[in-house]
C-alpha cells in the first residue's frame, strides 16, 4: 500500500516472467468463456467512480466508453468500413484479434472512491510517458481493479519497468500486479531440431547466445508425438526482432544455426455459452435465451456447474463436453477459420496505402484531442507490426524442407570429396617416399661400382697383363683399354648428374599437402 508521505516506492506483486501467454500446439487453447466474459465486461461496463481528480485539472465531457473504440469495434461498424465483407467473414474475423494482444497490468486502489478511467489513463501517460489508450475496470469477486492494456511491444516493455511508475495515481495510493505471462509475439519457433534430441543442451546453448530466453519447449502433434519444431519464449521483444530479421537462430558458437518462423497461437473459436453454437453470436446476444443448452449434457436446462447427467456434446452428440478441442464440429470450424485467414491479404509494412491499412487508419481517425495523438500512433504501429507478416518463411514449409535436404546432400558430397582428396594426397606422399628411397639405393650402388669395383678391376688387370707374355698382352690390352675408356665416360656423366637437382626435390611440399 502506498504511503502519502516519503518517497518509498509502492509495493508491487511482481512475478518473474517465466510463463507463456499461449500453450504449445498440443495444449488446449484458452477457453472462449474468458473471451466472452471480457467482451461482456467491455460492452456492459458502467461508468464507475467520480471525476473529482479530472475536474480539478480540466473539465471534460467525454464518454468513458470512448476508450474502448481503439481496442475493439463492433463487427457491424467494421462491415460499414469494408462493405465487401460477408457475414461469414465477419464471424471468422471476430474470432481472432487483428493484432498481437498483451496481458493487462492490474491496478488496485486503496481508497473506496475510485477515479474515472480517463483520469487514470491520462495520469499514467503523464508520469510514464506512454501513449496508452485503453483501460477498464474489472471486478473479480470483492476485489475491483483497473486493467491497463499496452498497444505495442514497446509500450509493454516500458510498462514492465517498475522504476517508471509514479508514487501515486490520481493522488491515490495503489498496488500494481505485473503480468506473469509474456505475449505470443515474444515467441518464435525453431525449425529442424530433431525430435530425438534432449532440449536441455539445446536450451543451454541458445541461452548463451540469447540471455532473455525464459522457456524452450518441444511442440507436439496429436497423441503427444514430438515434431522437429521447438517453441522459444523471450522476456523481451528486442531479441525476437533481431532473430526474425536475421531469419536464423544462432547457437553459442555462432557457427550452427536453425531456421525460424514466428509463433502463431491456435485460433480461438467463438462459442455461445447459452446455446453452445460456434462462430455466430455470444451469450449476451443469443436468440435462444429462453432455451439454454447445458455445456455438459447437451440438454435444454439452465446452467448448472454440478450437472450429473451423462456427458454429451450439444453440437456433435459424442461423449465429451461442448467446446472440447477434439469435437469434430469445432475442428471443422477451426479449419474454416484457418482457410479464411489464409485467403486474407497480408499486411505489407512497406506499403502503408493498401486497403488493410486504410481500414486501420479509419479506426483511428475518429479520435480527437491532443492526448489521443500518441495513442493513435502507437495503436496503428501495433496493428501493423505482426511478426507473421514480417517474415514469410512459414508460407512455403515444403519448399524450405526441400532446400534443407538439398543443402544436406551438398554438404555430404563435399565431405566425401574432402576425404577422398586426403586419401589421394596420402597415397602420393607414400609413393614419393618410396621413389626417394629407391633413388638413394641406386646412388649407393652406383657409387660402390664406380669407386670400388672398377678401380679394383683395373689394378687386377694391370697385374694380370704384367704376368703374361708379350703376345698375350697385345691381345688383352685393347679390351682393357676399351673398358677403361668406357669407365671414364661413365664417371664424367655421373659427375654431371650430381650437379643437377634431384627429380623429386618437391616431395616435401607434397608431404605438407597431406598433413
Amino acid at each position: 500500500m502506498m504511503s502519502n508521505s516519503g518517497n518509498m516506492p509502492h509495493r508491487t506483486n511482481m512475478t518473474s516472467i517465466n510463463q507463456i501467454d499461449e500453450d504449445s500446439v498440443s495444449a488446449t487453447t484458452p477457453t472462449t468463456e474468458q473471451n466472452t466474459n471480457s467482451t461482456r465486461n467491455v460492452t456492459k461496463r458502467p461508468k464507475q467512480g467520480d471525476d473529482s481528480f479530472e475536474l480539478e485539472h480540466r473539465a471534460v465531457n467525454i464518454r468513458n466508453q470512448y476508450l474502448n473504440s481503439a481496442g475493439s469495434r463492433p463487427v457491424q461498424q467494421q462491415q460499414q468500413l469494408n462493405p465487401t465483407t460477408s457475414h461469414s467473414a465477419a464471424n471468422y474475423g471476430n474470432s481472432t484479434p487483428t493484432r498481437s494482444t498483451f496481458p493487462p497490468f492490474r491496478i488496485s486502489f486503496a481508497a473506496d472512491s475510485t477515479p474515472s478511467e480517463l483520469s487514470i489513463i491520462k495520469d499514467i501517460n503523464k508520469h510514464c510517458h506512454t501513449g496508452l489508450s485503453y483501460g477498464r475496470y474489472s471486478s473479480t469477486g470483492s476485489n475491483k481493479c483497473f486493467l491497463i492494456y499496452a498497444n505495442s511491444s514497446e509500450q509493454f516493455d516500458r510498462l514492465m519497468d517498475k522504476t517508471i511508475w509514479p508514487i501515486q495515481i490520481c493522488s491515490l495510493d495503489y498496488e500494481i500486479l505485473f503480468p506473469s505471462k509474456v505475449p505470443t509475439s515474444y515467441s518464435i519457433v525453431a525449425i529442424g531440431v530433431p525430435a530425438q534430441w534432449k532440449l536441455e543442451q539445446f536450451e543451454s546453448d541458445t541461452k548463451k547466445q540469447y540471455p532473455t530466453i525464459i522457456k524452450v519447449e518441444r511442440l507436439y502433434v496429436k497423441d503427444r508425438i514430438p515434431i522437429s519444431k521447438v517453441r522459444i519464449d523471450f522476456s523481451s521483444n528486442q531479441e525476437v526482432k533481431k532473430i526474425i530479421q536475421n531469419k536464423r537462430l544462432l547457437l553459442d558458437d555462432e557457427n550452427t544455426s536453425f531456421m525460424i518462423q514466428p509463433y502463431s497461437p491456435p485460433a480461438k473459436i467463438l462459442r455461445c455459452f447459452n446455446c453452445q453454437q460456434y462462430n455466430d453470436h455470444i451469450a449476451a446476444n443469443c436468440p435462444h435465451k429462453d432455451k439454454p443448452t447445458c455445456f455438459r449434457c447437451g440438454l435444454n436446462h439452465p446452467f448448472n456447474p454440478n450437472c450429473s447427467n451423462k456427458i454429451c456434446c450439444a453440437n456433435c452428440g459424442q461423449s465429451h463436453m461442448a467446446g472440447s478441442p477434439s469435437c469434430p464440429v469445432k475442428v471443422e470450424e477451426r479449419r474454416k477459420h484457418q482457410q479464411f485467414s489464409n485467403s486474407l491479404p497480408t499486411i505489407d509494412n512497406n506499403n502503408n496505402n493498401n486497403n488493410n491499412n486504410k481500414v486501420l487508419h479509419a479506426k483511428s481517425t475518429g479520435a480527437s484531442g491532443a492526448w489521443a495523438a500518441n495513442a493513435r500512433k502507437e495503436h496503428t504501429q501495433a496493428q501493423l507490426y505482426t511478426p507473421v507478416h514480417n517474415v514469410t518463411l512459414n508460407e512455403y514449409p515444403d519448399a524450405l524442407s526441400d532446400i534443407n535436404k538439398k543443402l544436406d546432400q551438398i554438404m555430404n558430397k563435399m565431405e566425401q570429396i574432402t576425404n577422398e582428396q586426403t586419401n589421394i594426397n596420402a597415397s602420393i606422399t607414400k609413393a614419393f617416399r618410396l621413389i626417394n628411397s629407391w633413388q638413394k639405393d641406386l646412388a649407393s650402388l652406383k657409387e660402390f661400382i664406380i669407386d670400388k669395383v672398377c678401380p679394383y678391376i683395373f689394378n687386377l688387370g694391370e697385374a694380370f697383363l704384367g704376368a703374361k707374355k708379350q703376345t698375350e698382352q697385345e691381345k688383352l690390352r685393347p679390351i682393357f683399354m676399351k673398358f677403361k675408356q668406357q669407365y671414364e665416360e661413365i664417371v664424367k656423366l655421373h659427375d654431371i648428374k650430381q650437379n643437377e637437382k634431384p627429380i623429386l626435390s618437391r616431395s616435401a611440399s607434397n608431404e605438407s599437402i597431406s598433413t
